[in-house]
């Protein structure tokens, strides 16, 4: 990944852990799938940290489709 570092709270892996853990059990592979998703996701934060709308103060939100997950984050 190149671009802006990005620092992931604590709090954050644990919801991704169980997300990832949720979906998984929904069907295998399904998890694999979010997680790849969620990657990109980070990835284009990394590269284009204002191209997402600022939603409170300096939070931004993404939506990680097709999930109904959101990454939330500050630059």
């Amino acid at each position: 990944m190149s671009g802006m570092p990005l620092v992931i709270r604590r709090k954050a892996r644990i919801d991704f852990d169980h997300a990832f853990d949720w979906y998984e059990e929904q069907r295998s592979g399904l998890g694999a799938e979010f997680a790849e998703h969620l990657q990109v996701v980070f990835e284009r934060i990394s590269s284009m940290p204002e191209l997402h709308g600022i939603v409170h103060g300096d939070v931004c939100k993404v939506l990680v489709r097709p999930f109904p997950y959101s990454v939330f984050y500050r630059i």
